[in-house]
Order: C-alpha cells, then sequence, then structure tokens
C-alpha cells in the first residue's frame, strides 16, 4: 500500500499544484466578489456531482476484487454502462429544472449549465482514474492526472488573460482537460469495450445496494465542507467568501497532497486484504498516526509561511485571510481522520450508519456558523468547522470499534497535535515581535526541529523502520530501480542457526501443499498470487525450485523462496535475463507477517545458495536492490558474496541494463 500510496501521490500533488499554481491568477486577476461568486459556483457543482452516477463508483472498487478474474471486465463495464444512462437522465432533469421561471429568474443559466457539464465530464474522467486504479494501473493513472492538469492550467489562463472571459474560464479549462482525458483513455490506453453498452443487473444491482446509502452521507458531508461559505455570503457577503476562499483553498493542499493520495491506495489496498482483518486493523492505526505527523508538519509550512508568499502576489484584501489557515488546516487533519475511519464502515459493510453521524456534524456546522461567523467574522467559520469535523471523527471512531476494533495510538496522536498548535502560536509570537529576517529564520528552524522530533517519535514507536536516506532511495526506486548482481560459489555452515531448525522444517515445496501454499498468498501476497505466480512456478519443475520453512507445530508455511534454472526471468520487473547452465539464480523471497523477525530471511538465503551448489550448479547468483538498506547491510557483514554488475530499469520506458563497474570488487570491502 505504501507503494501505491507514493504514486498515487505523485498524480495527486500534480493536481493540487497546478490549482495552487491559479490561486495567483485569480487573486491578482478577480475581485474578491468574482472570486467569491466563483467559489460558490463551484461548490453547487459539488453538490450536484453527488447525485451523479447514483455514488455508483464506490461499489465499483468496494467489490471489483471480490469479482473472480474473468467477471471484473463484466462488471467494470456494466458499472460504467449504468453510469452513462443514469447521468444523463441526472443532466436532461437538471436543464429542465433551472428553466423554471423561479430558478431563471434569480440565477445565471449560463454558468450553471457550465457548472453541470463540467460535473458530468468530469464523473466520467474520474471514474476512468477509479478504473486505473482498481486495476493498479498506477503509472497510468499518475500520467492521465498530469495530463489533465496541465490541460487544465494551460486552458484556463488562455481564457482568463487572452480572452478574459472573467469566471467562466475556470470552466472551460475543466471541460476541455475532461474530454482529453477521457480520448486518452479510449484511444490511448485501448479502453474501447467500455464503449459499448454492457448491462448485468446483478452486478449493478450488488454496487447500487452499497453505493445508493452514501448518497445521503455525502451530501450531508457536503454540507459539513460548504454551509460556512454560504453563511458567510449571507451574513458577510460575497467578498468575505472571496477572502474566506482563497485561504481555505491554500489549505486544501493538505487534502490533496495527503488526504486524497492515501484514500486512493488505502481504499483498493483495504478491501483487497478484507480477509486479514487484524492486519487491516495494524495497518489503520499506522496509517493514521503517519497522517496526523504528515499532515501537522505540512501545516506548519502553509500557516507560518504563506503570508510572506501571498503579498506577493494577492490584492491587499485578500491578505485578511491569512489568519483562518492554521485553523482550517487543522480542519482537514481532522476531516482526514474522519475519512481514514468511515472506510472502516465500508470493510464491514456498516455504511449506512455514516449519514447519521455526518448529519450530527453538518448540524453542529450550521449552529456554530451562525453564531461564531457573527461574533468572530470568517475566522468563526474556521472554528466552527475544526469543531464540526472534530465532531464527526469522535462519532466515526467510538462507533467503529464496536465492529472494527482497532488498538489506536491516542497518546501519540494527541503529542503530534499539541505540539503542532505550541509551534504554531509560539512562531505567531515571533512573527509578532521579531523583525521578517529574523522570523522567518526562526520558523525555518522550528519547522525543521518539529520534524525531527516527528521523525523521531515515529521511528522509536516503530510506525516507521527507515532512515531518511532510505526513504529517499525508495521514492526514487519508483522512477528507476537499481541492484546489484552477486555470485556464490562455495556452500554456506549455518551453524549459528540451529534454533531455527529446530523450530522450523525446511523442504521443496509442490503441489500438495496447496492449502498451506494458498493460504500464506493471500495473508501476505496480491490478490490471485498463487494462481498467477506460484502456480506456473509448480508447473516447470525443471525451471524452478520452491523453497519452504514449516513450523514444526502448526505446519504454517512461514517463508516461501524460490531459485531458477535454464529459463529466462525478469529481475527488477523489466530486466530479462537468460539462465545459463551453470549457474542457479535466487529470486524473491518472502516471509509470513506472523512469523517475522526470526531470522528466516538470511537462514532461507543460505538454504538456496547450498540447494544450488549441491546440484550440479557452479555459481549461484542473484540481484539485491539498492534500496534495500538491511539486505545489503547484511549481504556485506555475514555473507561471502562477490559483486559483479548493477541492474538498471526504467518504468517510465519498461527497459532494463546491465553496467559494469570500473572494477569488478566494487562492494567487496
Amino acid at each position: 500500500m505504501r507503494n501505491q500510496a507514493i504514486i498515487y501521490s505523485i498524480g495527486s500533488i500534480s493536481l493540487q499544484l497546478v490549482n495552487f499554481f491559479l490561486l495567483p491568477l485569480f487573486s491578482n486577476q478577480f475581485t474578491t466578489e468574482q472570486f467569491g461568486n466563483l467559489i460558490v459556483y463551484q461548490l453547487i457543482g459539488t453538490g450536484l456531482s453527488w447525485f451523479l452516477g447514483l455514488q455508483i463508483g464506490s461499489g465499483l472498487i468496494r467489490y471489483y476484487y471480490s469479482c473472480n478474474d474473468s467477471e471484473r471486465d463484466q462488471y467494470s463495464r456494466s458499472i460504467y454502462s449504468f453510469s452513462f444512462l443514469i447521468n444523463i437522465s441526472i443532466s436532461l432533469l437538471f436543464f429542465i429544472i433551472i428553466k423554471f421561471p423561479l430558478i431563471a429568474e434569480n440565477t445565471n443559466n449560463q454558468i450553471l449549465i457550465l457548472v453541470m457539464s463540467s460535473q458530468f465530464i468530469f464523473f466520467f474522467s474520474k471514474l476512468n482514474l477509479s478504473i486505473l486504479r482498481i486495476q493498479k494501473k498506477a503509472v497510468r493513472f499518475v500520467v492521465l492526472n498530469i495530463i489533465q492538469s496541465v490541460v487544465y492550467m494551460t486552458m484556463t489562463t488562455i481564457f482568463v488573460l487572452h480572452f478574459d472571459y472573467g469566471i467562466y474560464s475556470i470552466f472551460y479549462g475543466q471541460i476541455i482537460s475532461g474530454i482529453v482525458v477521457l480520448s486518452i483513455f479510449f484511444i490511448g490506453f485501448n479502453y474501447f469495450g467500455y464503449l459499448k453498452l454492457t448491462f448485468k443487473t446483478s452486478y449493478i444491482k450488488k454496487a447500487l445496494k452499497f453505493s445508493i446509502p452514501l448518497i445521503p452521507s455525502n451530501l450531508t458531508m457536503w454540507i459539513l465542507n460548504s454551509s460556512d461559505h454560504f453563511f458567510i455570503k449571507f451574513i458577510i457577503g460575497t467578498s468575505g467568501v472571496g477572502v474566506y476562499g482563497l485561504s481555505y483553498k491554500i489549505a486544501m493542499i493538505i487534502n490533496m497532497a495527503l488526504i486524497v493520495p492515501l484514500k486512493q491506495a488505502w481504499a483498493p489496498h483495504s478491501f483487497s486484504n478484507i480477509d486479514n482483518l487484524d492486519l487491516l486493523k495494524i495497518q489503520m492505526n499506522k496509517l493514521i498516526v503517519i497522517f496526523v505527523a504528515l499532515g501537522s508538519i505540512l501545516l506548519l509550512i502553509l500557516s507560518l509561511f504563506i503570508s510572506d508568499i501571498l503579498v506577493l502576489f494577492a490584492k491587499p484584501e485578500y491578505l485578511e485571510g491569512i489568519k483562518i489557515i492554521f485553523w482550517v488546516g487543522l480542519s482537514y487533519i481532522a476531516m482526514g481522520l474522519s475519512a481514514f475511519t468511515a472506510n472502516g464502515f465500508h470493510i464491514v459493510e456498516k455504511t449506512k450508519l455514516l449519514p447519521k453521524y455526518t448529519l450530527i456534524a453538518a448540524i453542529s456546522n450550521i449552529i456554530l456558523n451562525y453564531f461564531l461567523i457573527k461574533l468572530y467574522g470568517i475566522l468563526g467559520a474556521a472554528i466552527a468547522t475544526l469543531i464540526a469535523f472534530s465532531i464527526k471523527t469522535f462519532l466515526n471512531v467510538y462507533n467503529l470499534q464496536k465492529y472494527f476494533y482497532v488498538k489506536y495510538s491516542y497518546k501519540l496522536i494527541s503529542y503530534l497535535v499539541l505540539v503542532t498548535i505550541f509551534v504554531h502560536f509560539s512562531m505567531e509570537l515571533v512573527s509578532k515581535y521579531c523583525s521578517q529576517q529574523y522570523s522567518l529564520f526562526i520558523k525555518f528552524v522550528a519547522v525543521t526541529l518539529t520534524s525531527f522530533l516527528f521523525y523521531y517519535l515515529l521511528r522509536n514507536s516503530k510506525f516507521i523502520t527507515f532512515t531518511i536516506a532510505e526513504l529517499f532511495l525508495k521514492i526514487k526506486s519508483k522512477i528507476i530501480k537499481t541492484g546489484v548482481w552477486f555470485e556464490v560459489s562455495s556452500k554456506i555452515e549455518p551453524e549459528e542457526f540451529r534454533q531455527i531448525d529446530s523450530r522450523f522444517e525446511i523442504r521443496k515445496v509442490s503441489t500438495a501443499d496447496y492449502v498451506q501454499l494458498q493460504r500464506f498468498s493471500e495473508r501476505n501476497r496480491s490478490n490471485n498470487h498463487y494462481e498467477n505466480h506460484i502456480l506456473p512456478r509448480l508447473n516447470q519443475p525443471s525451471h524452478f525450485i520452491g523453497l519452504g520453512c514449516f513450523d514444526r507445530q502448526t505446519n504454517e508455511l512461514a517463508y516461501l523462496c524460490w531459485i531458477a534454472f535454464d529459463t529466462i526471468i525478469t529481475i527488477l520487473k523489466y530486466y530479462k535475463y537468460k539462465v545459463s547452465e551453470t549457474e542457479g539464480i535466487i529470486l524473491d523471497g518472502f516471509t509470513d507477517i506472523d512469523y517475522r523477525r526470526n531470522g528466516l530471511h538470511q537462514r532461507m538465503m543460505q538454504e538456496r545458495i547450498n540447494t544450488i551448489l549441491d546440484s550440479k550448479y557452479i555459481v549461484a547468483k542473484g540481484v539485491i536492490e539498492l534500496s534495500n538498506y538491511k539486505a545489503m547491510e547484511n549481504a556485506q557483514k555475514n555473507m561471502n558474496f562477490l559483486f559483479t554488475n548493477y541492474v538498471v530499469t526504467i518504468s517510465l520506458f519498461k527497459i532494463g541494463f546491465t553496467i559494469s563497474p570500473k572494477s569488478g570488487r566494487f562492494l567487496n570491502k
């Protein structure tokens, strides 16, 4: 899931960066009243979007992984066809309603038509991205997001500056960028099959049974998100919405940079591992702790430094909104916690409960906005939103424990939030009493030290196990993977592993071990891993040998690894290698989640080497990915490996090659 989250972050951050880069244009070209009107129409569009497709896209994600491989394509196409027909009906109904005299006389029909059109196209571009996401085609997902972002930014800028279309420019840009995404999806990625209307009633009913109860929840969530803007409009005025909205959109970076990509990675991961609830509960707590830490650091950066940037491009009347950024940012952190815990209700199929909790929070937000905006203006709206989202999070967490009990790290989460609040208000005092130059330096030091403190707390609590250097290597490896070949030509005596050998039995696996292999795959690997990866190797005994480490008491498979002979294998995803008749290749090895940190990986590495050298083969070879720091360190300290060539693969071009170093023993020190 972590790997998917990193990739999805790239796409989602690109979208957020575009929206962020457009803020200088909007705040420089639009008056606060114009920008306020834009925000109001965008909120209306968001409200309309919850009816489109009857939210059946959520059902697509929920049940896609429970379908067999042969059913998945028809399932997703049925959902797509239903969405098209129902959206045509809803759009036509909307266009009829806005023609009614009462509505036509009090609204701008032209812009409402643009709003609905942009939401119609955006629905399908979003559904297309969902299909790529559930099929785990993350690179295509990112490519489409980036293309959509670039087209949207380019067209919007042209319409604002060259044609002077005002707020209409944004909706024109959305429509054009959406059409481009649809064209690439169908033509460039060859998804023509989705254009053919396909219906299977049982699939549609199943998805709707899950998704329709989400509509009230999403509508109440929309009220929760937007009621502050509408109260500001009626109490302060449209200009107030513009001032509030600009700073609100700045704080929204937390949503797009963290919440959206983490949700996009977490939802498919949780549904594809729904049979392993114990693991999901551990991962949910880990996800929430890491999110709070990252969200808090990002919030400090935004709230402490954005004022020095905003004065460079925004009209002076927008600067009043800077004071709400911290409070809105805290609201987004609370919203993220609410979103992640809401996924737990999806897992246990209790989505009918969500509208009730959201409604309570929405009503609270309406009441609080009415009183606090009158007392404190736009700051009151931000505080009301924070309280309302906190109520929503509390209700989600408290009630989910009845069906999906998670042992949350309450103490650590509270500490992270309290430190963030303390640092923010301390730096506010620094900004008040120090010059801009000194305050910038002090704030930079404070954010840096806070980041290291959070890193220490998370690593000390074992929520993260990597060093900062390892993190950069892992991010780099998503784009370019690098590994190094190693060779061993002499057997290894595993004297120090007598305790392991007394607890576990090491032997070759076969189809007779189906039960253990199937359970191991379901617990530790991706969906259908046994059918797609293990079974094909078992059916080629002359080319692949699987070694299993079995618990002598339970007969459970604790570790599974492979050796390849005289065949063509793929290394680091894109490098093809022909195994010669004199060598055996050490392939992947995985430990069951209940048997980690028992020294099994090192023991089974030795077993594979000895198995190869006990046969007719002269040398045992393998590749260690350079981003795998622990494996590299272990190989250099405990194994008599001879390192030879580098292996490099580039994901974007799907190519792989080797690089020979100047010295054949470049790592053997």
